[in-house]
């Protein structure tokens, strides 16, 4: 697929001097001002993230109510249940308010829905077994903004409940004890983008300040909210930065058996992690319990304090995480078969169902073809009786929440972001909602979107410097949405030798100018091998700047995006 490089703006000169003036580069500075820290202040506030950095809880609506509730619960020794969502980001945040409200001598029990037998979140299915636990006080985390008719059948049955969500609300706003949403009409709340793992670590934060216990208390529990946090893919900004950045470094030492655990088994232990860390091989292992079989494996890992049985379901995880790879790549070769034809300058999305692929692994799948195609994607699940569970991935310029509600006729029920979305449909619907989704795509997406683009921080004009400057943009780390690791062009470059296939399908590069050499690797880019050859001239390429811990020296190397000859252009232009 053609990448069009956008390169960048010009940088205001007068912001650019401003920032160089706190000693930073000036190249750097152009790259913070294109990212719009101007400001001297906002520039030691990203560059330097602290937890001074977090909000007071009591800013956000309806904490005040859920921290009085939550209290006396644990007061009056009441049963409470927290019910969290079967990913990572839900099995984070119910084994957090499990974890802390044990400590405080609260009577706290747990439950995450099989996606198989309950479907996602509170709804009819799952009310059942809420209802047979009796709880007080039921806690919904990563989940119940949208449950309003499920939380007043909870009420009818006794039961308050507090919701800690961060999807979009429906219509309706649940009626209960209290809603923590930032995205709920009327909350005021400075982060809106929170993961769910975020919200329950605030009303912790709410609870402890009632409790007149002070929130550092909690610090030790920041290595479960980054955990979740990246895993969820939420915004590397604000608030979520400062969790991800110091969660990271309690998770290189963590106190959790089972995130030690987890750790040994994927031999990170004893290494600095980064988002990519979680992203790449933590969090798949704790996503594919929900997604292969029961969240709940998940859950006992991260409070378990035994070390044994937290070695044991770290194995349970990782064979989990091996079956969920088999699995994906089965439906992404029959997707990928089925996608022969499309046109992609007739259609505007990608609505495919089958009713032998895996519910756990579609939402994946969806992703790789949103990569591969650069178009929507909803791919569904559909069982025996009929039914189709849907999992949602869009681009820029379609906020799959809008598309969906736009076709809600269709659809047995839906929910999720922008970007990411799932839905329940009947078989016999789903014809009905492509033709709709494809309408609504349709109008809301203009040729530019259907352009994938590759923004570029800044362009090299030499390749003298490139170890100073990665270690001055590792200071912008972590890096996720909203947050990318910075991307760099550099043109008029000569192959050194033959590029080389290495692993499954990768390409190995080295590119040099002016006597100085970097070395490449583009990964899932050996198809495009044919494209290059050291006799025809200049090579230009896209990439960011990574170590290559591979070998255990840690030697810098680009990280490939794109190349292509000769110089700028829309497209790649073949050198051979």
């Amino acid at each position: 697929m053609n990448l069009r490089w956008v390169d960048p703006a010009p940088a205001d000169s007068a912001a650019v001097a401003t920032c160089a003036g706190l000693g930073i580069p000036p190249s750097v500075a152009e790259i913070l001002v294109r990212r719009g820290y101007v400001e001297p202040e906002a520039v030691k506030a990203f560059l330097r993230p602290h937890l001074g950095q977090l909000h007071p809880p009591g800013s956000m609506r309806g904490m005040s109510a859920a921290a009085e509730r939550l209290r006396h619960a644990a007061e009056h020794d009441e049963p409470i249940l927290v019910f969290g969502d079967y990913d990572v980001d839900g099995i984070t945040s119910t084994a957090l308010l499990v974890r802390v409200l044990r400590g405080l001598g609260a009577r706290a029990d747990w439950f995450v829905p099989d996606r198989r037998v309950h479907g996602y979140g509170l709804n009819a299915r799952s009310l059942e077994e809420v209802l047979a636990r009796r709880p007080r006080l039921l806690v919904c985390c990563d989940c119940g903004v949208s449950s309003a008719a499920e939380i007043r059948a909870a009420r009818a049955a006794g039961i308050d409940t507090i919701v800690a969500d961060h999807h979009e609300p429906g219509a309706e706003v649940p009626e209960c004890a209290a809603v923590l949403d930032p995205k709920q009409p009327g909350c005021g709340y400075p982060e809106r983008e929170l993961a769910a793992v975020g919200i329950a670590f605030k009303l912790l934060e709410g609870l402890y300040a009632l409790l007149g216990r002070s929130r550092r208390e909690l610090y030790r529990y920041l290595d479960l909210v980054a955990l979740g946090t990246i895993a969820d893919l939420a915004p590397a900004l604000g608030e979520n930065r400062v969790f991800m950045r110091f969660g990271l470094l309690q998770l290189e030492g963590t106190e959790n058996p089972g995130l030690r655990a987890l750790l040994e088994c994927t031999g990170l232990v004893g290494r600095q992690l980064g988002a990519g860390a979680v992203g790449f091989v933590l969090g798949p292992r704790i996503n594919a319990v929900g997604r292969m079989a029961h969240a709940a494996a998940g859950v006992r890992l991260l409070l378990t304090d035994d070390a044994d049985e937290a070695r044991r379901l770290a194995g349970v995880l990782d064979a989990e995480n091996r079956s969920r790879r088999e699995t994906e790549r089965r439906v992404l070769e029959e997707a990928r078969g089925r996608l022969a034809a499309f046109d992609a300058e007739r259609e505007v999305a990608i609505v495919l169902g089958a009713r032998d692929w895996h519910p756990g692994v579609i939402g994946i799948v969806a992703s790789r073809l949103v990569e591969e195609f650069h178009r929507p994607a909803v791919l569904v699940a559909i069982d025996g009786e009929g039914v189709g569970k849907g999992s949602a991935r869009s681009i820029e310029g379609l906020h799959l929440h809008r598309a969906l509600a736009a076709c809600a006729a269709h659809l047995l029920e839906f929910g999720g972001h922008a970007a990411a979305a799932g839905l329940r449909v009947e078989a016999s619907r789903l014809d009905a909602f492509h033709a709709a989704f494809e309408a609504h795509a349709r109008a809301a997406l203009t040729a530019e979107h259907l352009v994938p683009r590759l923004r570029i921080d800044l362009d090299l004009p030499a390749l003298a410097d490139v170890s100073r400057l990665h270690a001055l943009v590792e200071h912008f780390a972590p890096f996720g949405p909203g947050n990318a690791r910075p991307v760099f062009s550099a043109r008029g470059l000569q192959l050194v030798g033959y590029p080389r296939v290495v692993g499954e399908d990768h390409v190995r590069l080295r590119v040099s100018r002016e006597g100085r050499w970097l070395d490449a690797i583009g990964f899932r880019m050996a198809s495009r091998l044919q494209e290059v050859n050291p006799s025809a001239g200049p090579v230009e390429i896209a990439f960011t700047l990574e170590e290559d811990d591979w070998n255990g020296r840690g030697d810098l190397r680009a990280r490939l995006l794109d190349f292509r000859c000769g110089p700028g252009g829309d497209a790649a232009a073949p050198c051979a």
